[in-house]
């Protein structure tokens, strides 16, 4: 299951953006006082392991599918193979008959 993230709420929003506003600055004119809320930062490690675990879970989706579809094709193969294996009979069978 993808985990919650914590309610931010506009305070840590408003200090999240000045943040972020700041490190558009040159490092040395960025005030060292302005930091990321930690609330912010355990919200963005979240998303990164929410994130990860979709990704996870895309790719065994999309093998599922492919195992679908690889096993369809064998059944397809097998009812292929016994509806001759069916007819070669019938034709000895036949064959048999007139003999």
């Amino acid at each position: 299951d993808l985990e919650a993230t914590l309610h931010e709420g506009s305070a840590v929003t408003a200090m999240k953006r000045k943040y972020e506003r700041e490190q558009l600055k040159p490092v040395e004119e960025r005030n060292p006082k302005i930091i990321m809320p930690i609330i912010a930062l355990e919200n963005n490690a979240i998303k990164a392991r929410n994130a990860e675990k979709q990704q996870i879970l895309k790719g065994l989706e999309q093998e599922i599918v492919l195992s679908k579809k690889v096993l369809d094709g064998l059944k397809q193969l097998e009812r292929t193979q016994k509806a001759k294996d069916q007819h070669e009979a019938e034709i000895r069978a036949t064959k048999q008959a007139h003999t």
